[in-house]
């Protein structure tokens, strides 16, 4: 009796590891992709200069973005043809980055004019709208290095909905290497010059 119970159990136990021996052997072959590297541009959102004192606010209307440079690839463009550079992806889509960007390029740039919030908008001096077209690297040549581009139409209107000024701007910012550790670093240097310059002109225009 004793000697049967001992056979069941061997034989129970081998029949688990030739079970267990197919199933370890489905999840080595499971194939090993190398996560992308996550990027970010247009500041960290800090509050610094959230301290001085900003008279007047302006309300920041729904921001535009290209539909292929909205999610969280890096759009690349050469000629007619657009790419996703593989590896490598913003932190969060790349609308977002530069929506939170912006209130941030007013309080971090000592301007007189603040990004109101929502249950402030009573208190307006004006409606801010930005319509980004062009949001992307930018190969001139093959094999070359890319310019970074960031184009972006801005108007501001007044609380009763009269035009006060219109500009684009237009920026350009080359890489100097055909790598994520320059293009990266290029699309936050285009994006805080193009918001600083719109924070400039938001106050001279609201000054006029």
């Amino acid at each position: 009796m004793i000697a049967k119970t001992v056979v069941r159990a061997a034989l129970l136990i081998a029949s688990a590891l030739a079970l267990a021996a197919p199933l370890s052997g489905c999840v080595s072959l499971l194939p090993k992709a190398k996560p992308s590297q996550l990027y970010r541009f247009g500041g960290d959102g800090g509050d610094a200069g959230a301290a001085t004192v900003r008279p007047r606010g302006v309300i920041l209307g729904p921001v535009e973005f290209p539909n292929e440079a909205t999610g969280d690839g890096i759009l690349t463009v050469r000629g007619g043809e657009t790419a996703y550079i593989k590896g490598a992806r913003w932190v969060a889509p790349a609308a977002l980055l530069f929506h939170q960007a912006i209130p941030a390029a007013f309080d971090q740039s000592g301007s007189r004019t603040r990004v109101l919030t929502r249950g402030e908008i009573g208190q307006a001096s004006g409606v801010l709208q930005l319509d980004v077209a062009r949001f992307e690297a930018d190969y001139d040549t093959v094999g070359g290095a890319p310019t970074v581009t960031v184009l972006i139409r801005a108007r501001l209107s007044a609380a009763d909905g009269r035009l006060l000024a219109a500009r684009n701007f237009d920026i350009k910012k080359p890489t100097g290497a055909n790598r994520v550790g320059a293009i990266v670093p290029a699309f936050d240097e285009a994006t805080k010059e193009a918001l600083s310059q719109i924070v400039a002109w938001t106050d001279q225009s609201l000054d006029a």
